[in-house]
């Protein structure tokens, strides 16, 4: 049996289950507006709501190929695990408009269960596009312990141990749950399922619990036939009628048919025998839908009720807007909106509106609801029109201000409600330029009408397709499934103005017009699911066959007064965003442009600074002067040294330094992080110290790039020399041909080669052979078996590759001695290890953290030439990235400012990554550089143009 999910019995905490911290608000207004009103708005869960699984145990053929595929790589990392597939699970709720997929295993020792679980639901698809995996133990005493990597959907029973750790893989949620076990039963062992049937009991056993739990909430409901005696006849003339007709409608269900043809029978027995029964009286079928209109039309919000929408329609708007867009745009947003709208209120308002509401639609805009049975199509037009042309005025008068004080916050309001509020003037629904287009010419035929929402449609789509915009192209697609009923809409309001109906009194709509109309809507089979749907269908029919057409000489007037805004507004929109715009008031974007500046290497000094006590504290920001002349720089050089315990160089007329810096004392603002630092670089004391240079920067969060300009041989040279060095280990960085003082032995060269290769960092490595051969997509395998397929090999190749390398370095390991067999043997016992770690299926907290590849290369670190983390020349460590570079021909300003002549040369660029200690990771790589034989380096730098 399906059950039926009940929307106003489900609690605000499982409502609350689907929000996240931007749609928290919304959900909760949801839940509360379905609770309180008893909405019944479909719904899901990811439990099924039936009352058995045994009977959807199907095979592989009879699941969705989708929701196979699906759960193809859950169900492979399962069978890894050492569990055992029970059956497939395959349940189309028709009810509930849900389709379910999935699988259930038996453990290897049958202590446990696992349902992988996959939901289709039209409704929610996006957010469910991944399997699920529970684990279920069942204790000694009937305890039911249940890990799941869901989320949190409805509540559980409260006698039930339930953990959620959402999209952890299975290997993870294995080790949770066996940890869970033992948290609830202690030293005790779970029931054990010893064949595969035992485990599906137990998994059918927890299914059934939890849907009688949501039974008993009354969030799953049991399906009831419903009454099918209409009300405007009398039992006698039905009930012989009856039994054939529920015969009819619910054939698929004997039981239920049965007991309605017996309940029948007993109608027409008494029927039989009681004239009385006979005589009774017709009733009138449209006194409920009159009922429902008056409903309607005395419906009235107080100015409390009033306020509140809007200023919760507010809130949602600025944080949806806010999540989507910048939060100054939105906030310009709710004024130009809230002006706008206004205008179409106070309009409303004159003419005689009812119940009128302000509100705004999250990402999309603002609008104003009311009703008026006697207003006119010129008056509609004159609303419609209220809304943009006064915004337009505003928007002139504001550009005005904005460029006259030169106030940036007036100019932008002032394009931007140009902007809008012509864009709103075009002819499209549901625009106020459509709306006026569609009173004053379209609603005059149904085919003209149809053709105008179908030009409307196609262009928001062609909009949406080239904006990538989802929301309108949704918007769009719910206007196309639309049609249908508005053709049929229209098609009645057609019928309907050949009438005579009678005009409305005192603003109530007459009971003659609600009875034609409501008979019109019915045998025209619109949509309406209850009397109040059809009330309000009834009422808005009546509205348009009232509204009709202005006459032609008042349509001339309306577009003349449209095109006339439409036009100040376009000529306003550019003249202000060219007084503007153009004039600079909106540069908040800085440029940046390159700077280069000329070092010379021969002459320099250096003293490596003191290394800080805490080693996270790296000196990473690079301070640098230059001096009239080298003499000035030599006392600055001096002054640095005896003033400070910090790295410093000296290069010519250049001087350097660094220093320990915090990057909160940085406050970037708006992204702007140029001209930021620039204000950085101002305002540092340390930048005072030395007040005689005529050139002084900070390159905190922007180091400099070194460029030198070299023959090809000694660039290939360059190249290569940055190319040889090996990744650091742990905190340990190898000697490089830029390290001071110290170099590099033949031996530790060579071996340093050899992990080169080990740590992949050679092309190609020994081990890997030639790529598989592509997949030829023009077999005739399955879909869901040819991905399977695809998978496993990919997984075959690695484990080869994997076995290939483990057996390569055996063989070298083998053939070596000394040092290099003892770096193949420590990569080898790594894996080794590595491999035991994760094949260890003790929780995390048992097995202790993974093996490291530092722990076994520790010992043989001065072999290979690294420098330990505490030695005196770590400080001067810098990853170097070297490779020729060939400035775009047309770039001039590179060809004007560049310092150096290539002279068919080659340039080669350098990028430093100090890790320790800038100034001193300079100073190491120029004295490298100029061991080279190169005696200038051009330091390249950006900054923002002023």
């Amino acid at each position: 049996m399906f059950f039926k999910l009940s929307a106003p019995h489900v609690s605000i905490r499982e409502y609350m289950y689907e929000g996240n911290v931007i749609t928290m608000p919304i959900v909760l207004l949801i839940a509360v507006i379905v609770k309180l009103l008893r909405i019944p708005i479909p719904g899901s869960t990811d439990i099924p709501a039936v009352e058995s699984l045994q009977p959807f145990r199907v095979p592989a053929e009879k699941v969705d190929p989708e929701i196979l595929k699906a759960i193809t790589d859950l169900d492979l990392q399962v069978h890894e695990l050492g569990f055992t597939r029970i059956d497939l699970i395959g349940i189309n709720d028709r009810q509930n408009n849900t389709r379910y997929g999935g699988a259930a295993y038996r453990s290897a020792d049958g202590d446990s269960v696992a349902w992988i679980r996959y939901r289709l639901w039209p409704n929610l698809e996006r957010r469910n596009k991944y399997a699920r995996l529970a684990l279920t133990s069942l204790g000694p005493a009937g305890e039911i312990i249940l890990t799941t990597a869901a989320t949190r959907d409805l509540l559980d029973p409260p006698d039930w141990h339930v953990e959620y750790h959402p999209k952890v893989d299975a290997n993870q949620l294995r080790d949770l749950h066996q940890q869970h076990v033992r948290r609830v039963l202690g030293s005790a062992r779970p029931m054990i399922a010893g064949d595969t049937e035992s485990a599906f009991d137990l998994l059918e056993h927890t299914h059934r619990e939890f849907v009688e739990f949501q039974l008993d909430r009354g969030v799953f409901v049991r399906a009831t036939p419903s009454s099918t005696t209409p009300s405007s006849v009398t039992p006698h003339a039905v009930s012989s009628d009856m039994a054939a007709t529920t015969i009819a409608s619910s054939a698929e269900d004997d039981v239920v048919v049965a007991e309605l043809v017996e309940e029948a029978e007993r109608v027409e027995e008494f029927v039989d025998g009681d004239d009385a029964a006979v005589q009774t009286p017709p009733v009138d079928e449209t006194l409920p839908i009159i009922e429902a209109v008056r409903k309607q039309e005395t419906k009235q919000s107080g100015w409390l009720t009033k306020l509140l929408i809007l200023a919760v329609s507010i809130g949602l708007f600025i944080g949806l807007g806010a999540w989507q867009w910048e939060l100054e745009l939105v906030l310009i947003l709710v004024p130009i909106l809230l002006v706008h709208e206004l205008g179409h209120y106070v309009a409303m308002k004159a003419f005689g509106y009812k119940n009128i509401h302000m509100f705004f639609i999250p990402l999309l805009g603002a609008a104003v609801s009311g009703r008026h049975y006697r207003v006119s199509g010129w008056k509609k037009s004159i609303v419609a029109l209220a809304g943009p042309l006064p915004s337009i005025v505003l928007g002139l008068v504001l550009g005005g201000v904005g460029f006259w004080f030169e106030n940036e916050w007036c100019a932008k309001g002032a394009v931007i409600t140009l902007i809008l509020n012509v864009l709103n003037l075009a002819p499209f629904l549901p625009l106020d330029g459509g709306q006026v287009a569609h009173v004053t010419l379209f609603s005059r035929s149904k085919v003209i009408d149809l053709l105008f929402r179908i030009g409307t449609i196609t262009i928001l789509m062609l909009v949406a397709w080239l904006l990538e915009a989802k929301l309108l192209f949704g918007i769009g697609i719910a206007m196309a499934l639309g049609l249908p009923t508005v053709w049929r809409t229209m098609t009645v309001t057609e019928s309907i103005r050949r009438r005579d109906l009678p005009e409305p009194d005192n603003d109530r709509m007459p009971e003659e017009a609600i009875r034609v109309i409501a008979d019109e809507i019915q045998r025209a089979n619109l949509p309406t699911q209850s009397t109040s749907t059809l009330a309000k269908l009834t009422l808005s029919v009546y509205e348009n066959v009232i509204a009709r057409p202005p006459s032609w000489p008042a349509t001339v007037g309306i577009w003349a007064l449209y095109f006339a805004g439409l036009f100040v507004g376009v000529i306003g929109m550019f003249a202000i965003t060219l007084a503007t715009v153009g004039g600079g008031m909106f540069d908040d974007f800085p440029e940046f442009e390159t700077h280069y500046e000329r070092v010379e290497t021969e002459d320099g000094q250096f003293r490596l600074g003191k290394p800080n006590a805490d080693p996270k504290k790296t000196k990473l920001d690079l301070l640098a002067w230059r001096f009239a002349d080298v003499d000035t720089a030599t006392l600055a050089y001096d002054e640095l040294v005896e003033t400070t315990d910090d790295s410093v160089a000296r290069l010519g007329d250049f001087v350097f330094t660094s220093t320990v810096v915090d990057s909160a004392e940085v406050e970037v603002i708006d992204g702007d992080f140029g001209e930021d630092f620039e204000t950085f670089a101002e305002n540092d004391p340390r930048l005072d110290l030395l007040r005689g240079a005529r050139w002084r920067r900070s390159f905190f969060g922007t180091q400099p790039q070194l460029i030198v300009v070299v023959s090809a041989e000694q660039a290939n040279d360059l190249i290569r020399a940055t190319e040889s060095i090996p990744y650091n280990i742990g905190d340990s960085v190898a000697i490089a041909p830029w390290t001071p003082k110290i170099q590099a032995t033949e031996a530790q060269r060579q071996l340093q080669a050899k992990l080169l290769v080990l740590q992949g960092k050679s092309d190609p490595l020994p081990w890997e052979h030639a790529p598989p051969p592509d997949r030829d997509d023009s077999t005739d395998e399955d879909e869901t078996m040819g991905f399977r397929n695809q998978m496993r090999q990919s997984a075959e190749r690695f484990e080869q590759i994997q076995r290939n390398r483990l057996d390569w370095i055996g063989e070298q390991a083998e053939s070596s001695e000394g040092t290099t067999r003892q770096l193949y043997n420590a990569f080898l016992d790594f894996e080794s290890e590595s491999t035991a770690w994760r094949q260890d299926e003790r929780p995390y907290e048992q097995k202790g953290p993974p093996p490291t590849l530092p722990d076994y290369l520790m010992p043989l670190l001065p072999e290979l030439g690294y420098l330990h983390p505490n030695h005196p020349l770590r400080a001067t460590s810098v990853n170097v990235d070297a490779y020729q570079w060939t400035p775009d021909a047309a770039d001039t300003a590179f060809a004007e400012t560049f310092p150096l002549e290539q002279d068919g040369r080659s340039r080669v660029y350098l990028q430093l990554t100090p890790t320790r200690d800038a100034a001193a990771a300079y100073a190491t790589v120029h004295a490298w550089l100029k061991n080279q034989g190169i005696e200038t380096v051009v330091w390249s730098y950006e900054t923002v143009v002023e």
